[in-house]
């Protein structure tokens, strides 16, 4: 292969990684801004109907936790793109 067809295909290669990388960001994102607000949700009727503030806090521990948990996944993708 000639020297120009080996940089094409170096090229190609390193396009598909930064697209697949790309479009895992893109996806913990979605699940991030999702996995919120369902927790949200979940826990605003939960609060409604329940005036217990112990469970209330138990879910809002749970919505942090994987808010936390996706935002730390999405910032470690963005190190390893950088």
């Amino acid at each position: 292969m000639t020297r120009s067809g080996t940089l094409l295909c170096e090229f190609i290669q390193s396009s598909l990684i930064a697209i697949k990388l790309f479009t895992c960001l893109n996806l913990l994102i979605i699940f991030k801004n999702n996995a919120r607000k369902i927790v949200q949700e979940v826990a605003g009727r939960f609060l409604m109907r329940r005036a217990s503030s112990d469970v209330a806090s138990i879910w809002l521990d749970i919505g942090q936790f994987w808010g936390n948990l996706a935002k730390s996944l999405t910032d470690a993708d963005m190190d390893v793109g950088e």
